[in-house]
């Protein structure tokens, strides 16, 4: 089964915003040098994910992508 929350990771800027939004703690930031702010987000803990799309309404850069949950 396909996680509720995807990142395009050629997208991500790092700006951490989706990380600050999600109230689940779903997302996290892991170290990317090859980016200019030297980090990219990441989904940690998938399970956690309720689908409230907080993360990617706070997203800029349209890089997340939530779908329904399931329950």
């Amino acid at each position: 089964m396909e996680p509720p929350v995807r990142i395009i990771q050629s997208l991500c800027t790092g700006c951490e915003l989706c990380v600050n939004a999600c109230p689940q703690h779903v997302l996290q930031m892991t170290a990317d040098i090859s980016r200019l702010a030297g980090k990219v987000a990441r989904v940690a803990n998938p399970d956690m994910c309720t689908g409230c799309a907080q993360c990617e309404d706070a997203c800029p850069d349209f890089c997340i992508r939530v779908t329904a949950v399931v329950v």
